[in-house]
């Protein structure tokens, strides 16, 4: 059988070392969350995430030992989900959002088992959604969060509008229309803001009003305080998540 497996990139080799020091496992595991403005085909949105997850080979990849030395192996990633939940029953449906975000990025991934990234679509009210990201820091920078947050919007924008295919849309980002919803990035709270910019092309990067932050932010992330595991509730004052 071939050898399918791959060695790491220079960056991912400071990752993977740095992280073996940290007990918690959740150094280098980045969170930030999309807030969707208008109405949203949840499906659709689904279907638009997978596919540009299915496209990006750096998203669907494990790691293990091979001959004491690290490396990465990319997998077909069929079986999961963008998981849905609608939270406009709660007493607070956007605290309790942001609740469940923070709870997630408390729990580390195993490096051997893909995916290393989860994505959650909560709706919050009846034209407004919260679609969470997690990601390890291992398959995923700054510049590469933002950039799947754009081929997203792009595909699910060309879809909706029936103006491109999947591969075209990917491929060109386009600005939101009147008939999807309108993005705007946000951390959970804590987190070391950049200050806030237009993307380069205008029209054809970010939607209009989108804000980009930090991600992961620098120093990466602080271990939870002891106490934090088990209080299920937000805590502001901690590091990214």
């Amino acid at each position: 059988m071939a050898d399918r497996s791959r060695p790491l990139t220079a960056a991912q080799s400071g990752i993977w070392y740095s992280g073996v020091l940290d007990p918690t496992g959740l150094r280098y595991v980045g969170s930030q969350y999309v807030h969707l403005h208008g109405r949203v085909d949840e499906e659709l949105f689904a279907r638009a995430v997978r596919a540009v997850v299915a496209g990006s080979e750096t998203l669907r990849v494990r790691f293990a030992y091979q001959d004491d030395s690290p490396v990465q192996f990319v997998e077909p990633l069929d079986d999961w989900e963008v998981r849905l939940l609608d939270l406009r029953a709660a007493g607070h449906p956007h605290e309790e959002a942001l609740r469940l975000i923070e709870e997630n990025s408390l729990r580390p991934y195993d490096l051997s088992r893909a995916p290393l990234f989860d994505h959650h679509l909560l709706r919050v009210a009846d034209d407004a959604y919260l679609w969470a990201i997690r990601m390890h820091h291992l398959i995923c920078d700054g510049t590469a969060a933002a950039n799947f947050i754009r081929r997203v919007a792009a595909t699910y924008t060309a879809w909706a509008t029936g103006t491109a295919g999947p591969s075209q849309a990917a491929a060109d980002p386009r600005s939101s229309t009147p008939s999807t919803p309108s993005w705007s990035v946000t951390p959970p709270t804590g987190v070391r803001h950049a200050s806030p910019t237009t993307p380069p092309g205008g029209p054809g990067g970010w939607p209009a009003g989108t804000r980009r932050r930090n991600w992961p932010p620098e120093g990466h992330r602080r271990a939870p305080p002891a106490t934090s595991a088990t209080s299920g509730g937000c805590r502001p004052t901690a590091g990214t998540r």
